[in-house]
């Protein structure tokens, strides 16, 4: 079971995260369930944070062992105190797939 909150608790290049997104998710063979603060991110320039968000319809569509559980109006460091209640459904979501089901080939 894999849960995360997409924006991510390191600093981390942006630019290069968002040209490099499709590939390392190609490989992801469990669920995956993503809960996405919407919310404005502290250090992030311009619409950076919107074009990596935008960019996870292309990565949910490329590896349907990906999805977006839900989009909530906190930022990334007040995801896990504001939106528990959503993380819990992205879990919950995880745990009710039948486990003995074979992992889907990402496309």
């Amino acid at each position: 079971m894999t849960i995360n909150s997409w924006t991510g608790m390191v600093p981390v290049d942006w630019r290069r995260v968002i040209a490099e997104l499709g590939t390392p998710w190609r490989h992801v063979t469990v669920p995956t369930r993503y809960v996405v603060a919407s919310g404005t991110s502290l250090g992030s320039r311009g619409d950076e944070q919107e074009r990596i968000r935008a960019s996870l319809d292309g990565v949910c569509a490329r590896n349907p062992n990906i999805q977006v559980s839900a989009k909530v109006t906190s930022n990334h460091g007040a995801i896990l105190n504001k939106d528990s209640t959503a993380i819990a459904r992205a879990v919950r979501e995880v745990a009710t797939l039948d486990s003995s089901r074979s992992p889907r080939s990402p496309g």
